[in-house]
């Protein structure tokens, strides 16, 4: 799986399964109404295509988050690094997964190695 395939699951928040099980986000429904599941406008801001945008380095991940994106506080920023390194892990079975930075839109930067995050 690719880290943008990953990053699109993870925002669309925890599956009735999964909600069934207490399992949350910190990041679910922000880039998209609860109810319509249409993206949410923030004025004086063009749509981006998505609330995240991934630039892959050689040896980093940066994730920049756009206002959709919504607040993000630390546990979102882990759990934006612990789903991209997850997606590297798929991508490229037994490659130690890159750093990770998240950026948010007003420029807070959170940075985190994957490797360090629970398995499962």
């Amino acid at each position: 799986m690719d880290i943008d395939s990953a990053l699109r699951i993870l925002f669309q928040g925890p599956t009735a399964a999964e909600g069934a099980k207490k399992m949350t986000t910190q990041v679910a429904a922000a880039p998209a109404t609860a109810l319509t599941g249409q993206p949410v406008e923030v004025p004086g801001e063009p749509l981006p295509a998505a609330p995240v945008k991934v630039t892959v380095r050689q040896d980093r991940v940066t994730v920049e988050l756009s206002r959709r994106a919504g607040k993000a506080t630390r546990l979102a920023a882990w759990q934006i690094i612990c789903t991209t390194g997850a997606a590297q892990r798929l991508a490229t079975p037994g490659a130690q997964p890159a750093p990770v930075t998240v950026v948010t839109a007003d420029g807070r930067r959170y940075a985190g190695d994957p490797t360090r995050c629970p398995d499962g």
